[in-house]
């Protein structure tokens, strides 16, 4: 089942990740109205189409990422755009010499 969330202006966002087919609106035409209304919002569109990727309208969003099983690029590039540590939330192990 698709959601749709909405959420006001008013509140603190610190990125979106936005998918370009959604069941009742254009996720390129929500990426142009985040945009006109916060131009410095990091957006990611993350989606299975790699045929919009030369629609210059993708073009102003921060990343543009095809969903796949692994969602570490994704992940990463959330982690990049809001400035989180890139190994911040991986588990590393340590070993002893």
């Amino acid at each position: 089942m698709i959601r749709r969330w909405r959420w006001s202006w008013s509140g603190k966002m610190d990125i979106v990740v936005l998918d370009i087919e959604l069941e009742n609106e254009s996720g390129l035409n929500l990426l142009r109205q985040y945009k006109d209304q916060k131009p410095n919002l990091p957006i990611i569109l993350n989606t299975a189409y790699s045929m919009y990727m030369s629609d210059f309208k993708t073009w102003m969003a921060e990343a543009y990422i095809l969903k796949s099983s692994n969602i570490q690029p994704l992940i990463d590039k959330i982690k990049e755009l809001t400035s989180i540590p890139a190994n911040y939330g991986r588990k590393t192990e340590q070993y002893k010499s």
